[in-house]
């Protein structure tokens, strides 16, 4: 599972850098595919896998939705490590927060 994972991160990368209106649907093929393998404990089978499908994450959101380290909307972020509960930030459909530089 760890190698299909890191192969699709690795192709939705380049299919966005290349020409995302010409990958289009393998582009959302391959993000539909690396979302439905993250794991409840959260991670996507092996560090490599976790740490390529993050960034196919990322460029997708820079993409697709503009600023990719800002949140809109409600909810809870969580970060955990080793399945322990690290910190959380808490956001609003009213405010904009700031994630990550």
């Amino acid at each position: 599972m760890a190698l299909k994972l890191e192969t699709t991160a690795l192709a939705v990368i380049n299919w966005i850098q290349q020409d995302k209106d010409e990958f289009s649907e393998n582009i959302e093929s391959g993000m539909q595919f690396i979302i439905a393998s993250y794991s409840r404990d959260g991670h996507f089978s092996s560090t490599q896998s976790t740490i390529l499908s993050l960034k196919a994450l990322n460029e997708y959101l820079k993409e697709y939705l503009g600023n990719a380290n800002t949140i809109h909307g409600r909810g809870n972020l969580e970060l955990r490590v080793d399945n322990s509960l690290v910190s959380t930030l808490k956001y609003n459909s009213k405010d904009s927060k700031q994630v990550y530089d």
